[in-house]
């Protein structure tokens, strides 16, 4: 895989990224799941490395946006789990793609707002995708040590997080709200007179107004601004797909 992304990116002649969309618009993926992983992962891989051209990104038609969500709603069994994530992971890789062309058109985003009630799979799935990071998040900062490198990790990851609970659904309906907030408050607070980087300090107190004191101001009028308690449970994943799509 690294090696043919790797000749991609070095040689300007190769049209690896029309070829794959191309064998996609065919239908390449009902003759094995196996191969239509390597496919789906190797055109997400190409997609998140650069801006794609205009050119390419017209290849991406609503007809082929349709195809790949109808293809998350029929391979919605147990057995076909990964590459049912592999398909919503490129749609979400285009997704960001239009975002940074600057087009006022989002072919992922116009497609979505047609199929009200028709992608329940999609919906469900990206919410479990959204809280399964944010348990990842939450384990990996518990989990650093001191050093430079954790530092750098932390950050990272405080970087991360900041745009899941801004711009994603987790905004409106937060998964694990209490324990991320007790996380942030243990890393700018965290006892034995340890000392806490300026860096940290700056993203979590801009984590906490940004998210928390909003989410505390719409949900509970008698809470103060940062008490740890809220007046409501996290919503759970069941309830939260009825929000979307």
């Amino acid at each position: 895989m690294k090696f043919i992304l790797s000749e991609s990116i070095q040689s300007k002649k190769n049209r690896l990224f029309r070829k794959l969309i191309q064998e996609i618009k065919l239908g390449l993926f009902h003759t094995s799941f196996e191969i239509s992983s390597i496919l789906f992962s190797l055109c997400f891989e190409l997609s998140k490395l650069d801006k794609i051209e205009k050119y390419d990104l017209d290849l991406v038609d609503t007809s082929l946006i349709n195809q790949l969500l109808n293809l998350v709603q029929e391979t919605r069994g147990d057995a076909q789990e990964s590459f049912n994530y592999d398909v919503i992971r490129l749609l979400l890789v285009f997704n960001e793609q239009y975002m940074m062309s600057g087009q006022s058109e989002n072919l992922v985003l116009d497609v979505l707002s047609q199929r009200i009630g028709t992608s329940d799979i999609f919906s469900a799935n990206l919410i479990f995708m959204l809280n399964r990071s944010i348990d990842i998040i939450l384990r990996e900062v518990c989990g650093l040590g001191d050093t430079k490198e954790a530092q750098t990790l932390l950050e990272a990851y405080l970087r991360v997080l900041e745009p899941l609970l801004e711009n994603t659904q987790l905004n409106s309906r937060p998964y694990k709200k209490n324990e991320i907030y007790r996380v942030l408050q243990q890393l700018i607070h965290p006892g034995m007179r340890r000392k806490v980087h300026s860096t940290t300090k700056r993203l979590v107190k801009r984590i906490i107004e940004n998210w928390w004191e909003k989410l505390m101001d719409c949900n509970s009028p008698y809470t103060s601004s940062l008490g740890p308690s809220t007046p409501s449970d996290d919503i759970p994943e069941t309830e939260l797909t009825k929000q979307i799509v």
